[in-house]
């Protein structure tokens, strides 16, 4: 396995994590504002997945930086890719102010 395959894979489980934390609290805080009630139970679930939104939000950004040394160079798509992490990180922002 080559040191690329090795970066996309750390990259991919990343993305995962970081995609499945978000769209849980944002499915979480979706469901508690139609019912107007934010139970004590939603907020730990919240706190859980935050932490593994970040924790992914690391690896990402270390595995996207290891592309560079597996040889990759920046393409109008990587650019694309950063418009995308900074809407996430402000998704997640929002969601910390709002809880």
């Amino acid at each position: 396995m080559s040191a690329h395959q090795v970066v996309l894979i750390a990259h991919l489980l990343g993305l995962a994590f970081g995609m499945g934390g978000a769209v849980t609290i944002d499915a979480i805080l979706l469901i508690a504002s139609l019912r107007r009630r934010v139970t004590q139970e939603l907020v730990e679930v919240i706190h859980v997945a935050s932490g593994l939104v970040a924790g992914a939000m690391i690896v990402l950004a270390v595995s996207g930086a290891a592309f560079f040394l597996t040889g990759s160079q920046p393409s109008p798509k990587f650019w694309a890719k950063m418009v995308i992490v900074g809407v996430a990180c402000l998704n997640g922002l929002a969601a910390h102010r709002l809880v």
